[in-house]
């Protein structure tokens, strides 16, 4: 696992150093922006209480990034020397925002940054709208059935001849039945 120094830098020497900003992070953003926006009125709000996200991503050869996964409380486990270093600068981060945010908005927040800000969204509460579809049921229709279908199948021509509009004559005998030829 590289840090984002490691990446930029392998970027900079593959002569693609500008595509770190341009691309990589604002792809990363805009998605992460967009997938909380979709699932705004979702989300239940609780005093006195944050949650932290985690976002996956998966970079394509253009280096857009592709969102795989928000992950809620994602795991602060040091498995990795990146993560080792990366947990708990969050954590310290995180209660900078929560904390410190709180009483000074300018106050440091370390590696976050606000990417978008909005008025809270006002959902409306459940009336209990009766969404029940009433109506009558549909007689299904018959198959249509070609003529050599039929008369092409010695067995069948024998059992359903046809009469004189080239329709089985058993459809007319047994209308009230639901008969399938095949």
């Amino acid at each position: 696992m590289w840090s984002c120094s490691q990446f930029r830098a392998y970027l900079q020497r593959q002569g693609r150093g500008e595509e770190w900003e341009s691309v990589v992070v604002r792809g990363m953003q805009q998605a992460v922006v967009r997938a909380l926006q979709t699932a705004q009125d979702l989300v239940e709000p609780r005093k006195a209480s944050f949650e932290l996200y985690g976002a996956d991503f998966m970079l394509g050869n253009d280096l857009r990034p592709w969102l795989l996964e928000i992950n809620a409380s994602p795991t602060m486990a040091c498995t990795t020397s990146v993560t080792a270093r990366l947990c708990p600068a969050v954590q310290l981060d995180t209660l900078r925002v929560v904390l410190d945010r709180r009483t000074d908005p300018s106050a440091y927040t370390g590696g976050f940054q606000l990417i978008f800000k909005q008025a809270a969204v006002e959902v409306p509460q459940y009336m209990g709208v009766n969404l029940l579809v009433e109506g009558a049921p549909v007689r299904r229709s018959r198959p249509l059935l070609h003529r050599q279908t039929v008369t092409s199948n010695p067995t069948l021509a024998a059992q359903y001849p046809l009469d004189q509009q080239g329709e089985p004559s058993c459809w007319r005998e047994k209308e009230a039945a639901d008969v399938n030829i095949f």
